[in-house]
């Protein structure tokens, strides 16, 4: 296969050991999508255009914004909503026109990713990567295993692991309830310490 930037992506994403590359990589791309639009953006005609049809960000995306702070992007990007709402009937929502930018900026990066891991699993020297370092959060596994026939080895690959992760993530979760019992709580916290936090985020994914 040809190896793309989004290969190199997802090569560097399984060797951070995240606990799913998928989600790893679309957060990169908001957070990218993110900061060019504070560094640049905010003055760009087309990129506020394409925020004032879509009558702003979704609610979550609109905080996620805010935690980057920017007190000047945001008085601009407002200021475009409000006027907008103060040339019409102010007591009739505006409908946006298109979808939140970032959301399907997320969609996007979710499709290419999911589709350059389908095709990397095709190559020798990923596949061995993935069987070391591989696994999705549970969301992102039953849309790869959409992807792949039924009868196709990555099939395989990407089920056997997703097991493995998903019994050893079970192991841990039992050691630290074994390990609230009185009787074992004086004994030293190993990698099951934050397992409860990986249980999360492989069951339910990215926030």
């Amino acid at each position: 296969m040809k190896r793309h930037i989004d290969y190199f992506e997802m090569v560097d994403a399984l060797k951070a050991d995240v606990v799913c590359p998928v989600c790893y990589l679309i957060d990169k791309s908001v957070e990218n999508y993110i900061d060019s639009f504070l560094y640049e953006g905010v003055n760009d005609v087309g990129m506020r255009k394409s925020i004032k049809y879509a009558n702003g960000f979704c609610n979550y995306h609109a905080w996620k914004l805010r935690e980057h702070g920017d007190p000047l992007a945001h008085a601009i990007l407002y200021s475009d909503l409000i006027e907008n709402v103060l040339r019409g009937n102010i007591s009739e929502k505006i409908q946006p026109k298109e979808k939140c930018p970032l959301c399907s900026n997320e969609l996007e990066a979710e499709e290419r990713y999911l589709s350059t891991l389908k095709d990397a699993l095709s190559d020798d020297e990923f596949k061995d990567l993935y069987v070391n370092y591989g696994g999705l959060c549970m969301n992102h596994f039953y849309s790869l295993i959409k992807l792949l026939p039924v009868k196709d080895e990555r099939r395989d690959i990407v089920t056997s692991i997703q097991r493995k992760r998903l019994e050893t993530i079970l192991m841990y979760l039992k050691e630290i309830i074994r390990k609230s019992d009185y009787r074992f709580s004086s004994e030293p916290w190993g990698d099951e310490k934050d397992a409860w936090i990986r249980a999360v985020y492989m069951w339910a994914g990215r926030r």
